[in-house]
C-alpha cells in the first residue's frame, strides 16, 4: 500500500470515529432531556402554554356596632392602551386627559410607544369616569374594571382602622391585624396562549373563584366615637397642645367603645399620608403615666393590707433618699394625711411611703399583674408592650431609687390603653379584662366568630376595689380630679402630670397631662381617660385633661340615658 492511500485511510478512519463519538454524546444528551430532565422540561414548557392571572377577592367591610359602615370597597378601574393600534397619539392624548386627568404631554409618549403590547395609562379610575370613557369607544383604549377600598367618613377612626393598599393588603389598626380574615383568598384563572404569550381565546381554561372577605363588627359605637374625636380637637385647640389621645372602654367586658389620637389622616389618601401617622399612639406610644398610676400604688398597698384607706403618715413635701430629693408636685408639706388623702391631694410623697410599705418584690408583682410592661392583647396592630424595670435584672437599669419614682409613675413608661385596662381592672371588681375590638366576624351572613369578654386575672380582691373606688370618688368630690365630675353623679377619678424625657432627664418645658375616670361609680359602665401632649397654656393635668373627661363623661351619662342618683344643691354642684 502506498504511503498516500495509507494516510487518506488513517484520515477516514479518525473522521469516522468522530462522527461515531459525536453521535454517542448526542445520543446521551438526547437520552438526559427526554428521559433525566422530562419532568421539567415538561413543567416549563407547560408553564409556557398557560397564563396565570390571579384574581382579587371582595375585601370584607367593617362597620361598628349598630352597623354604620366605616370601610367598604367601590368600583375603581385601569385604564391600558394598545399603541399600536392608534393612529394618532396626540388626538387621543387630548381627549383622554379630559377624562382620566392625566397630562397630554404625560399621555403621548406613552401612546406613541409602539413596541409595547399594553400600557398602563391610569389605576383606579372613578367608575362613572371610567363608564365615560368605554362609551366613547376609543380604538386602543381598553377598560379593566375592578374595586378599591373606600372609607366613607374620611378621617374618622381611621387610626383603628388603618387602610387596605393597593394591593388589597390591609395595614395597620383592624385591616392589618385582620387581614387573612377580611382580605379573603385571591382566586386563580388559567388560560392557555400562544407563542407570543396572547390568551387562546377557544383555548381551554380553568377559574378557581376566590374566596370573597368576611365582613367585621367592632365594638366601636360610632356616637361615642364622634363625641370623642369632637371633644379631642376642642381640647387641642383649647389648650395648645401638640397631641392628644382619648379612650373609652367598657370595664366589665373591655370592649372598646371609642378610640382616637390627634394627629391622624385620611386612609382614602394613604399613598400621601406621613408614615408616622398611620400609627395608633393609643397603643404603640409609650409616655410615662404620672399620678394616675397612684391608682396601681394605692390598690397594691390595700389588697396587701399594708394600708387601709384610713392609715396615715406624715408628709413632709419632700424626702431625700440615696442621694436624690422627691418632692410634691405642687412643693408642699401635707402634714398627717389618710391614705384617702394622699389620692385626693396626688400626694407624691404618701405614694412613695405606699411603695416601700410593700417592698419592691410586692410592688413590682402587681405593677406586672395590672398589665404593665406586656401588650394588652387588643386585636389591633402595632401594640408596645410598654418599659418596666425589674429589680434583679441587671440589663434593665433599676436602682432602689425606682421604687419610689415608680410609685407615682415616674420612669416607668407605658401606653394609654395599658393605663385604661388597669383602672378599668379596678372598676370591674379586681378583675382585669382583655381588651378587644371586633365584636363579631361575618362570612356569608352567618356569624362565625362572635367576641366573648375573656378575663386575664384578678387582680385585686372585690371588697379592694370597691374600697379604692369610694377613695377616687372624694379625688372627684374634693381634689385634684373635681374637673372630671359631674353633678349629681358619683364619678370615680385620678388626675395625671408627666414629665417628658429627654436626654437621659426631662424637659423641663414641657408635660403631659392625663386625667382618667369611671362612671356611674357604684355601677360603672364606662371608663374615659384623655392625654393631652404638651398644652402650651397650662402644665397640669387636672386643669387641661380633666374638664375634657368632666364633658365626655357628662355626653355618656345623657347619650346612655344614665339617671343621676346624688342630690345638688341649688347651684347645680
Amino acid at each position: 500500500m502506498s504511503r498516500r492511500k495509507f494516510t487518506f485511510r488513517r484520515r477516514l478512519i479518525a473522521l469516522l470515529a468522530f462522527f461515531l463519538l459525536y453521535g454517542v454524546v448526542l445520543s446521551g444528551r438526547l437520552a438526559y432531556f427526554q428521559i433525566g430532565q422530562h419532568t421539567v422540561l415538561a413543567s416549563k414548557a407547560d408553564a409556557e402554554h398557560w397564563s396565570e392571572e390571579q384574581i382579587i377577592p371582595r375585601r370584607g367591610t367593617i362597620s361598628d356596632r349598630n352597623g354604620h359602615v366605616l370601610a367598604s370597597n367601590i368600583s375603581a378601574d385601569n385604564v391600558y392602551a394598545v399603541p399600536q393600534l392608534i393612529t394618532d397619539p396626540a388626538s387621543v392624548a387630548g381627549v383622554l386627559s379630559g377624562v382620566i386627568g392625566e397630562p397630554t404631554e404625560k399621555l403621548i409618549p406613552l401612546l406613541s410607544e409602539q413596541n409595547s403590547g399594553w400600557v398602563l395609562l391610569k389605576q383606579r379610575l372613578d367608575v362613572e369616569l371610567s363608564t365615560k370613557l368605554e362609551e366613547m369607544n376609543i380604538p386602543g383604549i381598553y377598560i379593566e374594571h375592578g374595586v378599591k377600598r373606600t372609607y366613607p367618613d374620611g378621617e374618622f377612626a381611621a387610626q383603628v382602622l388603618g387602610f387596605a393598599n393597593y394591593e388589597n393588603k390591609g395595614a395597620y389598626g383592624v385591616e392589618g391585624a385582620y387581614d387573612s380574615i377580611v382580605g379573603g383568598v385571591p382566586g386563580v384563572m388559567l388560560a392557555e396562549r400562544d407563542s407570543n404569550g396572547n390568551r387562546i381565546g377557544v383555548g381551554t381554561w380553568e377559574w378557581k373563584p376566590p374566596t370573597e372577605g368576611s365582613d367585621l363588627v367592632l365594638t366601636i359605637d360610632s356616637a361615642v366615637q364622634h363625641i370623642v374625636e369632637t371633644r379631642l380637637d376642642e381640647a387641642i385647640t383649647d389648650n395648645k397642645a401638640l397631641s392628644g389621645t382619648i379612650i373609652v372602654m367598657d370595664p366589665k367586658t373591655g370592649a372598646i367603645l371609642g378610640m382616637a389620637s390627634r394627629p391622624t389622616f385620611d386612609p382614602n389618601r394613604f399613598a400621601t399620608t406621613d408614615e408616622e401617622l398611620f400609627k395608633n399612639p393609643a397603643i404603640s406610644d409609650l409616655y410615662e403615666p404620672g399620678s394616675t398610676f397612684k391608682v396601681v400604688t394605692m390598690a397594691a398597698g390595700l389588697d396587701t393590707g399594708v394600708v387601709q384607706p384610713t392609715t396615715t403618715f406624715d408628709c413632709k413635701g419632700q424626702v431625700t433618699v440615696y442621694g436624690y430629693t422627691i418632692y410634691n408636685w405642687d412643693h408642699t408639706a401635707h402634714g398627717q394625711e389618710s391614705m384617702t388623702d394622699v389620692l385626693v391631694r396626688s400626694c407624691n410623697i404618701g405614694s412613695s411611703f405606699v411603695s416601700t410599705q410593700l417592698g419592691s418584690d410586692a410592688f413590682y408583682r402587681y405593677v406586672q399583674a395590672f398589665g404593665f410592661g406586656q401588650p394588652t392583647g387588643i386585636d389591633l396592630q402595632g401594640e408596645e408592650a410598654g418599659i418596666v424595670k425589674q429589680p434583679g435584672d441587671d440589663t434593665s437599669g433599676w436602682t432602689p431609687i425606682d421604687l419610689y419614682t415608680n410609685s407615682f409613675g415616674q420612669g416607668i413608661s407605658a401606653t394609654p390603653l395599658q393605663v385604661v385596662s388597669a383602672v378599668a381592672a379596678v372598676a370591674n371588681g379586681g378583675k382585669l379584662m382583655r381588651p378587644y375590638i371586633v365584636q363579631k366576624v361575618i362570612q356569608d351572613g352567618k356569624v362565625v366568630t362572635d367576641t366573648q369578654p375573656t378575663v386575664v386575672r384578678q387582680v385585686v380582691k372585690p371588697e379592694v376595689a370597691h374600697e379604692l373606688t369610694n377613695m377616687l370618688v372624694e379625688s372627684v368630690n374634693r381634689g385634684e380630679a373635681k374637673e372630671a365630675g359631674v353633678p349629681g353623679y358619683l364619678i370615680a377619678g385620678k388626675t395625671g402630670t408627666a414629665q417628658v424625657p429627654q436626654d437621659g432627664g426631662y424637659d423641663s418645658t414641657a408635660t403631659i397631662g392625663s386625667t382618667i375616670a369611671y362612671a356611674p361609680a357604684n355601677d360603672p359602665k364606662f371608663v374615659v381617660f384623655v392625654k393631652l401632649d404638651k398644652p402650651a397654656d397650662n402644665p397640669w393635668g387636672s386643669r387641661t385633661a380633666g374638664p375634657v373627661v368632666g364633658e365626655i363623661t357628662r355626653d355618656l351619662l345623657m347619650y346612655y340615658r344614665i339617671p343621676p342618683t346624688e342630690k345638688t344643691d341649688a347651684s347645680g354642684q
